[in-house]
C-alpha cells in the first residue's frame, strides 16, 4: 500500500469516524488552537492554496528527512501556522485541497492525528474563503466564517 494511499485512507477514516459529543477536553483543544494561531492567517493561506490548486490535490509540507517521490506535491516553505495548529503531540498536517465542483464551497483540509493509519484522536481544520460553509455540531465548530475545527477519532 503506497504512502499516499495510506494518508488518503487515514483522512477518510478519520472523517467518517468522527466522535460524538463535545467533551470539555475538545473545547480546550479549540481554545488552545485559537490562542496559538490567527484564524485570518489560516484563511489567507488557504485562499492562496485554493487559487494555486484549482482542483483536488494532496500536498505535503516539506521537512528535513521527508522521503519524496515524483508524484508528491511538496510545499517547500510551509507557513509556521501549520505547525502551530498541531496540538497534543499530533502528527500532521495531512493537507487535502477539495475538488472543483458546481459550487464554490471549496476548502483546504488539514488533518492532525495521533498516528496516520493507526487510529486515535485527531482534529481537522477546514479553511476556505469567507463564504465557505460547513455544518456545525458537537464535533465541528466554526472558528471564524469560512474556517472550522472538527474533532475526529479513528478506531
Amino acid at each position: 500500500m503506497s504512502f499516499q494511499f495510506r494518508r488518503a485512507l487515514a483522512l477518510t477514516v478519520a472523517m467518517a469516524a468522527a466522535g460524538f459529543g463535545c467533551s470539555h477536553a475538545r473545547r480546550d483543544e479549540v481554545a488552545v488552537i485559537r490562542q496559538r494561531v490567527d484564524a485570518k492567517k489560516v484563511q489567507a493561506w488557504a485562499k492562496q492554496i485554493l487559487k494555486e490548486y484549482p482542483d483536488r490535490a494532496e500536498l505535503f509540507a516539506y521537512f528535513p528527512g521527508i522521503h519524496t517521490d515524483p508524484t508528491m506535491v511538496i510545499l517547500s516553505n510551509p507557513p509556521a501556522i501549520l505547525r502551530d495548529m498541531g496540538i497534543l503531540g499530533r502528527m500532521g498536517p495531512s493537507i487535502h485541497v477539495s475538488p472543483a465542483g458546481m459550487t464554490s464551497n471549496r476548502c483546504v483540509s488539514l488533518l492532525y492525528a495521533e498516528s496516520f493509519g493507526f487510529g486515535g484522536d485527531g482534529h481537522i481544520i477546514e479553511a476556505g474563503d469567507e463564504t465557505y460553509r460547513q455544518a456545525t455540531n458537537a464535533q465541528c465548530v466554526e472558528w471564524i466564517p469560512g474556517v472550522y475545527y472538527r474533532y475526529v477519532h479513528s478506531p
